[in-house]
């Protein structure tokens, strides 16, 4: 049986916007370092309502403290975790 070709052509109002790598050269990763412009982050308070815009000029270092805490809560669930594994081995 033959396969029929379900890719749609392109139309006239749909143009390619760019290429990108679909690989990491590290072997392992599938993550790619893509480097971007920043632009302003906004942040919505649902208790209230509000939101709260971060400048471009603000977003990387932002973003930077968000990923440090993130790390830290993350290795802090990490160690709790263990200490809660070790305690039922000595338990047992």
């Amino acid at each position: 049986m033959a396969h029929k070709n379900t890719t749609q052509p392109q139309s006239a109002d749909r143009q390619q916007l760019g290429s990108a790598a679909t690989s990491s050269q590290n072997l392992g990763s599938s993550n790619v370092n893509v480097k971007t412009p920043a632009e302003p982050l906004a942040f919505l308070r649902p208790e209230t309502g509000e939101i709260i815009i971060v400048p471009a000029e603000d977003a990387n270092l932002l973003r930077s403290h968000y990923n440090e805490l993130s790390d830290m809560v993350a290795e802090f669930h990490s160690a709790s975790r263990a200490r809660c594994q070790a305690e039922e081995k000595g338990n047992q």
